[in-house]
This record gives C-alpha cells, sequence and structure tokens, in this order.
C-alpha cells in the first residue's frame, strides 16, 4: 500500500512540473509547440489525446476515470490540466467544453472524496464565472 502511494505522490509531482514548465514557459514558445507539450502531457498521464477528452462527455470521462485506481486523484490532476488548457485555447466553444467538464469533475471529486472543499468551491466559483462571460 505505501508502494503505491509513493507511486501516486511522485506521478502527481511529475504532473504538476511538467504542468508548470507549460505554464511558465508559454510565452518563449510558438502556440504549435504550446500545443505540442499539452498533447504529451495529455498522453503521458492519461494515456489519452487531447481530441478524446474534447470529444468525450463529461459523464463518459467520469465513469472512465471510475474505471482507474485513484479515480478521484486523477480527476483532481485532469481539472488542473483541463482549466489550464481552458486559459490556452481562444475558440471559445472549446474553452466552454473544456469549462464545462472541468466543473463536473469538480462536482465528483467533492461526492466521491466526501468532502468539501473551500479550494474547489473557489475554483468552482471562478469557473462559473469564467461560463458566464463566454
Amino acid at each position: 500500500m505505501i508502494q503505491r502511494q509513493d507511486y501516486i505522490m511522485r506521478m502527481i509531482q511529475s504532473f504538476m512540473n511538467a504542468l508548470n514548465k507549460l505554464i511558465n514557459g508559454k510565452d518563449n514558445k510558438s502556440a504549435e509547440e504550446t500545443a505540442e507539450e499539452l498533447e504529451n502531457i495529455y498522453v503521458t498521464y492519461f494515456d489519452k489525446s487531447r481530441k478524446f477528452l474534447l470529444d468525450t462527455s463529461a459523464d463518459e470521462i467520469v465513469r472512465w476515470l471510475q474505471q482507474e485506481h485513484d479515480a478521484v486523484k486523477k480527476a483532481e490532476m485532469l481539472v488542473q490540466l483541463l482549466e489550464q488548457d481552458s486559459l490556452l485555447e481562444q475558440n471559445v466553444s472549446i474553452k466552454r467544453n473544456l469549462l464545462e467538464k472541468v466543473k463536473l469533475l469538480l462536482h465528483y471529486q467533492e461526492k466521491e472524496s466526501g468532502t468539501v472543499s473551500l479550494v474547489h468551491r473557489n475554483q468552482l466559483a471562478k469557473i462559473e464565472q469564467q461560463l458566464a462571460k463566454l
């Protein structure tokens, strides 16, 4: 059990490092390079392409995550990635799609963890504001 927890913590740390690298380096890269880096993060940490996650409904994504070990942690990681992706996205309908998935995944996390997180509530409020502006 401890080995599994160590693996999960290393995976989350590696994911956060990759995401931070994407966020902090986006101004020094072309849009194509940033898109490629984003795609690599999707594939590396979720074994799915960005297109798959865009084309799949939020409910189907939740069902897919529920088949994974540590589904709530994976959902938390996916929330962070989808939210950052939405900030990079210029197309309004794709941005809305990403934000709606973030919203549903935040609700899923709250329900599955059985706890109410002020951080998640604030993140959800921010997502709602962004959606209202679109």
